[in-house]
């Protein structure tokens, strides 16, 4: 799944400078568990995050960088969207 944020930010000379960061994450579990297929928290086996933007060919796994509510946040979402049913659900997800 990609995330993509924008942000703006002011420099020391006043200048808005609009910064997108592109997130892909993916959860890996052991399809052969039944819990797997839940993306039960024991069941995920590996994790990848990866800042995009910066790191086009994702050959920087940034995932134990990320704190704790940050990860919780994008398994939650990838979960959502793994669940969802129809285009507006989806769309929400």
């Amino acid at each position: 799944m990609v995330f993509e944020s924008r942000r703006s930010s002011r420099d020391v000379d006043g200048r808005c400078t609009l910064v997108t960061i592109s997130l892909r994450y993916a959860e890996f579990a052991n399809v052969l568990d039944p819990a797997g297929w839940d993306f039960a928290p024991t069941a995920v086996n590996y994790h990848e995050l990866y800042d995009v933007s910066s790191d086009y060919y994702m050959m920087v796994n940034i995932w134990a960088d990320a704190g704790a509510e940050q990860q919780q946040l994008l398994h939650e979402k990838l979960e959502r969207a793994f669940r969802c049913k129809g285009r507006a659900e989806c769309n929400a997800a």
